[in-house]
């Protein structure tokens, strides 16, 4: 049976569960037969062929130029015989038939089974087509590009594969992330695109319109960390996830979700550490990047990694 899953608690509880037993076996005294490995490697996927169809838009939109790089952040784990790789790309969506090509052809290159392969997307609207989206048709050459590269990097961070320890931590932020749509009162329900009035909740209403009664729903504020380090406490990759929709660039872009990579990568940096690989958020729900019911700005999103919060469970 496919890992899949339909959640970050899921994510963490997999996960977990394997780390558990991973870290005691680590602990468990000198005949051992299991030790905990990992490995991990971002691989560029920015494409070389310009024009390329960007999705995510009601309407379709090319670029011929690369804000800033994509990349497929592979991490791979192992305890004992068993192996599984988590596999998150920059991109707004993925079609089941390339995850499941991508899947077997990294089977066949590095033995992993394709029932242990998880790979989910960042959700970034400024990333290349991979599929038909609302306005958009997929690019016609970069799903050709991207398909290799992916294995490639699955592969490399099964390469890289050695003895680690893990940590994981779930702390609370509800400053970054709020509900987008709201309701409306019924005295001004809406006209859907096919000319009937019955749309009682939208996505941004504005900056505090009268029209709008309150938000749809609550959110996640969690954020949820799985660490892994060396075993002499160098970063070696960290998965992080966040229910924050995309921010907004210009394309091509990774979104917040690189830029969160690249700044927590300096960060830890700075703290004596330099870690090789960092994944950026996984598979983001729907909550999106607003202030709280005003609307006024979207803020800065470097200021996430400003807080703190939580006790994060010691390396294992």
């Amino acid at each position: 049976m496919d890992f899949v899953l339909s959640s970050r608690i899921g994510t963490i509880i997999w996960v977990g569960f394997l780390l558990y037993g991973a870290g005691a076996s680590n602990t468990s005294g000198a005949g051992a037969s299991k030790v905990f490995r990992a490995g991990a490697y971002a691989m560029d996927i920015t494409p070389t062929n310009f024009p390329v169809i960007v999705n995510g838009g009601f309407f379709e939109v090319t670029t011929d130029k690369a804000f800033d790089k994509l990349h497929a952040r592979c991490l791979a784990l192992e305890e004992g015989e068993t192996r599984l790789v988590i596999c998150v790309i920059d991109s707004c969506l993925l079609p089941r038939e390339f995850m499941d090509e991508v899947k077997v052809l990294a089977a066949q290159k590095s033995g992993v089974p394709a029932n242990r392969i998880l790979i989910s997307t960042t959700h970034t609207h400024s990333a290349p087509s991979v599929m038909v989206c609302l306005g958009s048709r997929a690019d016609p050459n970069y799903p050709k590009f991207l398909l290799p590269r992916v294995v490639e990097g699955i592969d490399r961070a099964i390469q890289n594969l050695a003895p680690a320890q893990a940590g994981w931590a779930v702390v609370q932020d509800g400053d970054h992330t709020h509900t987008r749509r709201w309701i409306h009162r019924s005295d001004k329900i809406g006209v859907d695109p096919f000319g009937q009035r019955n749309v009682r909740a939208n996505m941004h209403p504005g900056y505090q319109n009268p029209e709008a009664i309150g938000p749809s729903g609550p959110v996640d504020p969690g954020l949820s960390f799985l660490s892994i380090q060396t075993l002499t406490g160098r970063p070696l990759a960290l998965l992080a996830n966040y229910s924050m929709h995309y921010f907004g660039s210009p394309p091509l872009s990774a979104d917040y979700y690189g830029r969160f990579a690249h700044k927590l990568k300096e960060k830890l940096a700075s703290d004596g550490g330099a870690p090789e690989f960092l994944p950026g958020k996984g598979r983001p729900p729907l909550p999106g990047p607003a202030n709280a019911g005003d609307f006024s700005a979207a803020g800065d999103p470097d200021r996430t990694l400003a807080g703190g919060g939580g006790r994060p469970r010691t390396h294992r």
